[in-house]
């Protein structure tokens, strides 16, 4: 007899309450190996902090992986940021952009902020205040309550690009 994953993924959670955290591991497993998306990716957040078993970066990514090929925007953000970190897997800015803005534009507003961090500090991408305002106001929009003061950076640097770009072209000249 099968046991429906979603059923084995709630008995994960009931055992991981009681502080079980073997047999949860074993019940995200099989809900992650019937390709229960939830269950992949809580299977991956426990390999990757050694949860209920042996820390493992690589199993970790490739469990998050299966979950964001599924459209889950949480593991989506993850594997973005592994990515960018090169934890679990080989570093690739480019890969780490790719889901990052999947996930910001499936709604997860962690992953809004960090595409914006990103181009503010020209962290794996071109530096672009512009940008990062863009991404920042996204995260705002997708959660209200969420920490302001990054975008206040952003659209300060902005400014000052802006004032730059048109002393440089001499739109605006400075008073000696």
């Amino acid at each position: 007899m099968e046991l429906d994953p979603g059923y084995v993924l709630r008995l994960a959670g009931d055992a991981f309450e009681k502080g079980n955290f073997h047999s949860a591991r074993e019940a995200c497993l099989y809900a992650a190996e019937k390709g229960h998306a939830d269950g992949q990716r809580w299977l991956a957040l426990m390999y990757e902090n050694g949860i209920g078993g042996d820390k493992n970066d690589t199993k970790a990514f490739e469990w998050y992986k299966a979950a964001a090929e599924q459209n889950h925007a949480d593991a989506k953000f993850c594997v973005g940021m592994m990515y960018h970190s090169g934890n679990g897997v080989k570093q690739d800015f480019a890969k780490a952009i790719e889901w990052l803005e999947s996930a910001a534009k499936q709604g997860h507003d962690d992953a809004a902020h960090q595409m914006g961090v990103l181009y503010l500090e020209g962290d794996g991408v071109a530096k672009d205040p512009k940008k990062a305002v863009e991404w920042l106001e996204l995260e705002i929009k997708q959660n209200p309550h969420a920490c302001r003061i990054t975008l206040d950076l952003a659209r300060e640097a902005l400014a000052e690009s802006l004032v730059h770009d048109a002393i440089d072209s001499g739109e605006l000249a400075l008073a000696r």
